[in-house]
């Protein structure tokens, strides 16, 4: 799930993946995830860890909105320290700005 530049709104195509998402979760109900948010390089990093907080934060509320049980979402923010693509290639920054799931055991 990715996101714009120093932003947390979820973009639609995110919306139609966390729907599809909470509906799964529906059907297992002792499933947890780490919700894990990620920004580039770009700026400044205490900016940039409570910028992927807020992200972490948008997707859980959002799957609260559609019925999946807050405890069962842990958000956490890592701002920029955890990069899948080369921040230095402007063209590939835009992987970095991503939220993503880890079940939690």
């Amino acid at each position: 799930m990715y996101f714009e530049q120093g932003r947390a709104d979820l973009l639609p195509p995110v919306r139609a993946r966390l729907d599809t998402l909470a509906a799964a979760l529906a059907q297992r109900p002792a499933l947890h995830l780490e919700v894990q948010g990620h920004t580039d390089n770009q700026g400044d990093p205490f900016i940039n860890q409570r910028l992927s907080r807020q992200r972490a934060e948008a997707v859980c509320q959002y799957l609260a909105t559609q019925g999946v049980e807050a405890a069962r979402l842990r958000a956490v923010g890592y701002g920029g320290t955890r990069p899948v693509a080369d921040n230095n290639q402007p063209d590939q920054r835009p992987r970095n700005r991503r939220v993503v799931l880890r079940p939690l055991p």
